[in-house]
């Protein structure tokens, strides 16, 4: 193996070759290596490698590391100018580059938004791979050129349902983050219903949803119940105020934020309100508990919530309970890969379900709550 002087690459920049000719002239790998992380693989790779390493080789052949850091610049800086003034290159450089790009990949990474470009989700995707890449490949040179010691962290994807509190994915995934491997902890709030195949197509590592997984659905993973927990109906002081008393034939007409008819805890309200002959009036739905928290912070009416965090919305929000919903709960799932299910975080995150959170929790009640309910009888 030889290294010579540092040559040009096929985009005029300064770079440093690598070749390998152990194998006869025409076969072997050239890498081109150039100072700001550019990657080009030219030649044929060897024909001795076994076929898995040969398709391998033969895909990276086809994407230029070179084009990828331009993609990676612009969205890290946000407009193609910024890049440009960065890199010190030309805007029609850059546009060319990532023109190169798309069709190396064969898929449309911008979108265009007025005069803004968006990120498609194959563009998402692809910047998430490529500021691991480049992160790393920074990392590498502070290691080998400047002798730092390593601080790499495992980047952790956790995609949430919507409807999850946050306090409570908070309470869930903290102790991810006092393992000994060092974590990044990368969160991606979506729907319910398309969580599982993010996870199916490796855009995120574990899922935590309200709905267990269908078995016979397409998506091949394992499903681990964290918890149940109890819901009750919370409000602002002025609105809990007017409907604690007489609890729960004072929801009659009652104003009530609720999730939308596909969630699980809707169509178990839905048959408790009716199983009591309530007719409350819906003023909002919405599978988002954020947004649903913020319309309840408004006044807007009561919004059903867990037990076990009756105390986060006292102390952070100044919610309080109208009264408990009876029968009411919701299971909570962990949904991860089978290669995953027994890995450290999802440990963490199983232990801190079951022996913090989802321990039998005390029963919200007001002071107008019938003796016969607080006993169970």
């Amino acid at each position: 193996m030889r290294i010579p002087s540092p040559p040009a690459t096929d985009n005029g920049l300064p770079g440093q070759q690598i070749s390998d000719r152990g194998e006869p002239p025409g076969v072997g790998v050239t890498l081109h290596l150039t100072t700001d992380h550019g990657l080009l693989i030219t030649d044929n790779p060897p024909p001795s490698l076994c076929p898995a390493a040969h398709a391998i080789v033969c895909a990276m052949e086809e994407l230029n590391y070179h084009h990828l850091m331009y993609f990676w610049a612009v969205v890290k800086d946000g407009t193609i100018a910024k890049a440009c003034k960065r890199l010190n290159v030309g805007q029609p450089t850059i546009s060319a580059q990532l023109k190169k790009l798309e069709q190396q990949l064969q898929a449309e990474l911008f979108r265009k938004s007025g005069r803004r470009l968006e990120l498609t989700e194959v563009g998402q995707q692809v910047f998430q791979y490529a500021d691991e890449i480049f992160t790393i490949g920074q990392e590498l040179q502070d290691v080998v050129q400047r002798g730092k010691a390593s601080q790499r962290a495992e980047v952790l994807t956790i995609g949430i349902s919507a409807r999850m509190p946050a306090t409570l994915a908070n309470r869930l995934i903290s102790p991810v983050l006092h393992l000994p491997q060092r974590m990044q902890v990368r969160c991606l709030v979506g729907d319910a219903a398309t969580l599982p195949g993010d996870l199916a197509a490796n855009r995120v590592q574990i899922v935590l949803t309200d709905e267990p997984l269908d078995p016979d659905g397409p998506v091949r993973a394992v499903s681990q119940t964290l918890g149940e927990t109890r819901y009750a109906l919370f409000g602002t002081e002025a609105v809990t105020e007017r409907y604690r008393r007489n609890f729960p034939r004072s929801l009659e007409a009652a104003p009530l934020i609720l999730p939308t008819r596909v969630a699980p805890l809707r169509r178990q309200l839905d048959g408790w309100l009716a199983a009591q002959h309530l007719r409350p009036v819906v003023v909002a739905e919405s599978d988002d508990f954020a947004l649903c928290l913020e319309f309840a912070l408004g006044g807007w009416g009561l919004m059903p919530a867990p037990e076990a965090i009756a105390q986060d919305l006292a102390r952070q929000f100044d919610l309080r309970s109208a009264g408990p919903a009876d029968e009411i709960t919701s299971s909570w799932e962990l949904i991860t890969l089978a290669t995953l299910a027994t890995t450290p975080p999802v440990t963490a995150i199983l232990e801190a379900a079951r022996q913090q959170l989802f321990r039998p929790q005390p029963r919200v009640f007001t002071a107008d709550t019938p003796a016969s309910r607080r006993t169970g009888t």
